[in-house]
This record gives structure tokens, sequence and C-alpha cells, in this order.
């Protein structure tokens, strides 16, 4: 069996290792109240300092609506080159089409 010719592709540890200054994630959980209302939390991490950046709270989610906090959370204008995101359908297209300029 001939020798492996090309080296191997980093892995996923080694990628976040790498570019842990170029990473955001954001996740959006529920939160049920006492009087059965559910209430929607996106949370953005920013994974160079391992800190919360950003949460805020609504009753109903819109793509507009999540478009414009992460608009918000980079206010000083340094976007983050890689952002985790789940496939959760708030993510919608005014989302996409504001995350797709970052890279």
């Amino acid at each position: 069996m001939p020798g492996r010719t090309i080296p191997p592709s980093q892995n996923w540890r080694a990628f976040l290792d790498n570019h842990v200054g170029d990473l955001a994630s954001i996740d959006c959980l529920t939160v049920p109240t006492v009087r059965f209302r559910v209430l929607f939390v996106p949370i953005v991490l920013a994974h160079d300092r391992r800190k919360i950046v950003r949460f805020n709270v609504t009753e109903h989610p819109t793509a507009e609506w999540t478009a414009q906090q992460m608009v918000e959370t980079i206010g000083d204008g340094k976007s983050p080159r890689y952002l985790i995101r789940d496939r959760d359908g708030v993510y919608g297209l005014a989302f996409r089409e504001l995350t797709r300029c970052w890279t």
C-alpha cells in the first residue's frame, strides 16, 4: 500500500484553535414564563473572549429582528469571519443576506 502523499487536513479542534479570534456563535433559546408565555432569547458569544456579547428578549422573533440584533452586536465595525449557528427558522433571508457579506 503506497504511503500518503498529501498531509491530512486539520481537524475541527485545530480549526477552532487557529481561528478563535474570528469566531462568533449565535443561538436562540426559549424561556417559558409563569403566565405560560414563551420568550425567545438570542445569545451571541465571542469565542476569543469567551463571553456573552449580546442577548435580547422578544415574544415574536423574525428574521429581520434577528438580523438587527447582529447589526447592533457588531456596531464597532469588526464583524466575525465565521459565525456558528444552527438551522433554526428565525435565521431567515434577512439574516442570511446580512451574514453572507462577512466572509
